[in-house]
């Protein structure tokens, strides 16, 4: 396929949110991402237009979509579309609106799963890593200090299946350098 798509879609939801209106916002951002995909690869060979961004500009501001933070789309190798908006985001010991933008700092959170899976899916094929099964500190002999106990363990699976037995306090992100460390 001559299209080449690719998209940085950050969106976040906020904690507070009843379960019903949570799943009502993630199944509205999932339609916003499926037409973006459809629309772009659809236009095989066609650059969207003005009014494309437009629509899906005026979808967003007016509270279709909730909450999205950014969307970025690359066509053709370039970065033909960038935008950023304000929205509700975890800091400190809550939810708060922030305005995002290029030089903000965001949270991905359980995104960060995902690539990092792909990332030890490609290692892994190009013989970097040999199995999911390795010990985690086999990677890191600068911090063998660390590795005692339990956590002597751990293995590139437990991490990527989050279960390495880490102690984390989803709620309060001012907890740097205790806690959540």
């Amino acid at each position: 396929m001559e299209l080449k798509t690719f998209f940085i879609f950050n969106c976040a939801f906020a904690i507070a949110d009843r379960p019903q209106n949570l799943l009502k916002k993630m199944k509205n951002t999932c339609l916003v991402f499926s037409l973006l995909i459809i629309c772009l690869v659809g236009a095989n060979t066609q650059k969207p237009d003005a009014y494309f961004f437009r629509k899906m500009e005026t979808a967003i501001q007016h509270g279709i979509y909730p909450n999205i933070h950014s969307i970025l789309i690359s066509y053709k190798d370039s970065l033909i579309y960038e935008k950023y908006w304000a929205g509700n985001d975890r800091m400190g010991t809550g939810v708060h609106t922030i305005a995002h933008g290029v030089d903000s700092l965001h949270g991905l959170q359980s995104v960060s799963k995902s690539f990092t899976s792909a990332c030890v899916g490609i290692a892994l094929k190009q013989g970097e890593i040999k199995s999911i099964d390795q010990r985690i500190f086999n990677f890191f002999p600068e911090h063998a200090e660390q590795d005692t106990g339990l956590k002597s363990l751990i293995t590139i699976k437990d991490l990527l299946t989050m279960t390495a037995g880490f102690a984390w306090n989803e709620e309060d992100y001012s907890q740097v350098g205790t806690l959540n460390t």
